[in-house]
């Protein structure tokens, strides 16, 4: 009878999600010089660039982001690959809070 040790495969599995989410960025991070199209990106640009040009606005969206932009020095492209992180940041967190809710149950 084979025993199947939980524990033993977790290395493995801990180099393969590495190795995908590392190639992930690295594809992210070659594409963040091309945008979706003229029409999506120029919305969200104007809005970021400056949102306090508008009286009214339906989200915070533009006030989120142009810290951002600022950070990134005005590059589209340093803005793109800051906000891969962000998203990345996002799904550790989320992933950690998952984790530790299936611990304690």
């Amino acid at each position: 009878m084979i025993v199947h040790d939980p524990k033993s495969s977790r290395g493995g599995t801990a180099w393969i999600v590495g190795g995908c989410l590392l190639a992930c960025m690295l594809l992210f991070a070659w594409a963040s010089g091309r945008g979706l199209g003229p029409t999506d990106d120029s919305d969200y640009l104007i809005t970021i660039i400056d949102p306090y040009r508008y009286g009214y606005s339906l989200s915070l969206f533009g006030y989120l982001w142009h810290p951002l932009l600022l950070l990134a020095g005005g590059n589209i492209t340093g803005l793109r690959i800051l906000g891969v992180l962000v998203l990345l940041a996002c799904g550790l967190v989320f992933g950690w809070a998952v984790a530790g809710f299936g611990r304690a149950a």
